[in-house]
C-alpha cells in the first residue's frame, strides 16, 4: 500500500531512526547485530543517491519471484509497484540468493550499477534483515 511505496521512495538516512529502534530491540531480545553490519549500515546513511529514480516492483523477496530449472523466470505481486532508489529492490539479492556465489554472480553481472548504489542496497538488506528478524521474535511466523 501508500506505505511500502514512501518508504521505498524515501533515502536511508530518514529510516535511521525505526531501523536504529529495531537494531536495539534485537540487541535486547540477544539478537545484537554484528558489529560489521552496524558500521555498514551507518556508513551507508551518509551516501548520496547516485542515479535519478526509477519504477521499482516495491516487494521484492524469495516469494514474489518464479523460479524455472533453477532460473529466475519472473515476479509476481506487483502491487507495491513505486517510483525511487532502485538500492532497495537490487536489495532482495541478499534475500532471494541464499548461495554466496551466486550473489556475487548477479551482482558481477550487475556492471551497470555504481559502488554506491550496491552499498545502499546492502544497508537496504540490513534493514530489510533487521526489520524481518524484529517480526520473528513479535511471533510472525513469516
Amino acid at each position: 500500500g501508500q506505505v511500502a511505496r514512501d518508504r521505498k521512495r524515501m533515502p536511508l538516512i530518514d529510516r535511521r531512526a525505526v531501523n536504529e529502534e529495531r537494531m536495539e530491540h534485537l540487541a535486547r531480545h540477544g539478537q545484537p547485530l554484528p558489529d560489521s553490519l552496524r558500521q555498514e549500515w551507518e556508513h551507508a546513511l551518509a551516501l548520496p543517491i547516485d542515479i535519478p529514480s526509477t519504477w521499482l516492483h516495491g516487494d521484492l523477496h524469495a516469494l514474489n519471484v518464479l523460479a524455472k530449472e533453477g532460473r529466475l523466470s519472473g515476479m509476481i505481486d506487483w502491487g507495491d509497484m513505486c517510483h525511487g532508489d532502485r538500492a532497495t529492490d537490487l536489495a532482495s539479492i541478499w534475500m532471494i540468493f541464499g548461495n554466496r556465489s551466486a550473489r556475487e554472480d548477479v551482482i558481477r553481472r550487475c556492471r551497470h550499477v555504481s559502488d554506491v548504489t550496491w552499498r545502499r542496497a546492502r544497508a537496504w538488506a540490513i534493514a530489510f534483515a533487521v526489520a524481518l528478524t524484529n517480526f520473528g521474535i513479535a511471533g510472525d511466523p513469516r
